[in-house]
């Protein structure tokens, strides 16, 4: 004998029939459409090291370590709204004013928030090609009209081709990511002198190369420097990142922003690494570097040419990306394959690591046909 169903209540019947009846979901924006979302490399078997995405193989600092496990225990309450304890260690280290300062969840974080911010829908934004991955994601994403410059032979940065779009934003990374070249100083100047609209220089791999636009960015100009604690501090899963402007800049992108966009954990383990292991990050950034040298050097008597690298990572062009990838990956290490990479072709990108872990990668270049 069937029960009827209470006031308020369906029976399943009832609930079947309506199911029929259920309104389609709703249509995301035509923007996202043909976006994919950022995939991992795929792992297979023992996996030794991944150096895919371009992180510390070293991991964070000691001192960056116990301020996170401290923090842990405080995580029931908000953060600062807009990082300020971060903030003051940051203005101390690169010597601005906290109001020169932004913070956020990453420097894509940063960067996104800053397009928002100066880019009105169908405002025109410019880049030089290929570059940060998530660049031309944040343009269809916000309704910007994308005009990206393809790079030359050399990979300098150039400013006549960018300055002709007249672009409400122009973005460079440098050292760029993937190919890990620097950004001439002579065609970045001239862009800041003479760029309409805002101009944000990607620091993400500065601790590698030695070279910075901090400066310029204090000194009035319509300048936003982003950095990353994801490379050179080793605090990736984490997702701190900063960003160097006038105090008008930096309070346009806080507005985009929003309040608690940098997570309790992710500023004190970033305000302990800036402010107590400087030594621990340079000596680790030293060895990033003495190690891609002898990478780019071993794999230059193998016959390869790997690009000229500021970063803390090589890319190399190959005949068969995804077989040198997966040659490594038989090895334990995965890296980043690359097919038709814009203006350098077939390539593979290997963060630096310890050098016993690119032995294994050397190895694997040695086995595929050059």
């Amino acid at each position: 004998m069937r029960l009827p169903a209470r006031s308020g209540e369906h029976s399943i019947e009832d609930r079947v029939v309506n199911a029929a009846d259920t309104p389609p979901p709703p249509v995301s924006r035509p923007e996202l459409a043909g976006i994919a979302r950022h995939l991992p490399v795929p792992r297979a078997g023992s996996v030794l090291a991944d150096l895919s995405d371009s992180t510390n193989a070293w991991g964070p600092s000691p001192e960056a370590a116990r301020a996170a496990r401290e923090a842990a225990r405080d995580v029931a309450a908000y953060p600062t709204p807009y990082g300020s304890e971060l903030k003051a260690a940051l203005a101390a280290y690169h010597q601005v004013r906290p109001e020169e300062v932004v913070t956020g969840c990453g420097s894509d974080d940063v960067i996104r928030c800053a397009f928002a911010a100066f880019g009105a829908p169908g405002a025109v934004i410019t880049w030089m090609e290929p570059t940060f991955v998530m660049i031309p994601v944040f343009a269809r994403v916000l309704g910007l009209e994308a005009r990206p410059v393809r790079f030359g032979p050399s990979f300098d940065v150039d400013a006549a081709a960018l300055l002709a779009e007249r672009a409400a934003m122009t973005y460079l990374c440098s050292p760029n990511n993937p190919t890990g070249t620097r950004a001439g100083r002579e065609a970045v100047a001239r862009l800041l002198e003479e760029a309409e609209g805002l101009v944000v220089m990607d620091e993400a791999y500065a601790d590698f190369s030695g070279e910075s636009w901090i400066a310029d960015a204090r000194a009035g100009r319509r300048l936003l420097v982003t950095r990353t604690f994801s490379k050179s501090f080793g605090l990736a899963g984490l997702r701190a990142g900063y960003g160097i402007a006038s105090p008008d800049v930096v309070e346009a992108i806080e507005k985009v922003r929003g309040p608690f966009a940098l997570s309790l954990v992710a500023e004190r383990a970033a305000t302990a690494a800036i402010g107590g292991d400087l030594k621990w990050m340079r000596d680790h950034a030293r060895e990033a570097v003495s190690n891609r040298e002898r990478l780019d050097e071993t794999l230059r008597r193998q016959g390869y040419a790997p690009l000229a690298s500021g970063a803390n990572f090589l890319t190399v062009p190959v005949r068969d990306g995804m077989a040198v990838a997966d040659a490594c990956a038989r090895r334990g290490v995965i890296v980043r394959g690359f097919r038709a990479l814009p203006v350098v072709g077939d390539a593979v990108r290997v963060a630096m690591a310890p050098w016993p872990v690119l032995e294994h990668v050397v190895a694997a270049f040695d086995e595929v046909p050059r």
